[in-house]
């Protein structure tokens, strides 16, 4: 449970295309806006998360779309099971892992 912000799962079990996972970055900067000032919106990865559409991980389509109080719940087990760097990642968005 987030005492400070909102969690919300979005399912990547399916293949998806790059205009869903920017939907959705939408839909994630929407209910950020709407949030009392120092509440966050949460996405948690998994290791569908990181599967690639047109050479590019969704994960990183749907952050670079996002609003910086949109924050990263960065599974580390997840992400090295997809076959990331957990620190890389963290380096690419800084601030945002949670």
């Amino acid at each position: 449970m987030c005492l400070d912000g909102l969690s919300v799962y979005v399912s990547t079990d399916n293949p998806v295309k790059e205009l869903t996972v920017a939907q959705v970055a939408d839909i994630f900067n929407g209910i950020q806006a709407n949030l009392p000032a120092g509440m966050h919106t949460y996405y948690h990865s998994h290791p569908p998360d990181f599967n690639t559409i047109n050479g590019v991980a969704t994960w990183e389509i749907f952050f670079s779309r996002t609003v910086k109080d949109v924050y990263m719940q960065l599974d580390l087990g997840h992400v090295g099971t997809a076959g990331r760097d957990q620190v890389e990642l963290m380096k690419k968005y800084p601030g945002r892992a949670n």
